[in-house]
């Protein structure tokens, strides 16, 4: 289980590290200039953010009807 672990993290330290390379070297050879960069990576946040929100309030939503039907009693079952 500790060498899974470690394994994944190690796999995420490199995905995020690459990733913030890769978002590095292509802000740098873009051929935007950098307000025109700014307002498409401030679009694109805002985006995500507005899609993360609605993915949370689905799953909530979802969680709470769950819990709502485990917390009714349950009737005996007859035998």
């Amino acid at each position: 289980m500790e060498v899974e672990m470690r394994s994944l993290g190690r796999f995420l330290v490199g995905f995020i590290f690459g990733s913030l390379v890769g978002a590095g070297v292509s802000l740098i050879l873009t051929p935007y200039s950098g307000e025109e960069n700014r307002t498409y990576v401030v679009k694109y946040v805002d985006r995500i953010k507005e899609e993360v929100q609605t993915a949370m309030l689905e799953k909530r939503a979802e969680q709470e009807q769950e819990l709502a039907q485990l917390r009714q009693p349950q009737s005996p079952s007859p035998k």
